[in-house]
């Protein structure tokens, strides 16, 4: 398995950019609405474009928004 995906967030978090903080933030604090949300309605409860999102997913996850989705998937059951 991935590492955790909330250690790799807290750890990158002091060098990450504005819009990096708010997805991790909104990752950290509300992962089963990501894990079931879509791409769509994350970037617009964050005010953010679907591309940033897309882009955090490839810089933390190494693949898209669904490999995003489940590495925190992963780290939820592995952390709960």
């Amino acid at each position: 398995m991935a590492k955790n995906i909330f250690s790799i967030l807290k750890a990158d978090y002091n060098f990450m950019g504005r819009v990096e903080r708010a997805i991790a933030d909104k990752i950290i604090a509300e992962p089963d609405a990501i894990i079931s949300g879509t791409l769509a309605e994350l970037a617009n409860s964050l005010h953010v474009s679907q591309g940033s999102i897309i882009n955090f997913s490839r810089k933390f996850s190494g693949g898209g928004f669904p490999t995003l989705k489940e590495h925190i998937r992963q780290s939820s059951s592995v952390t709960l």
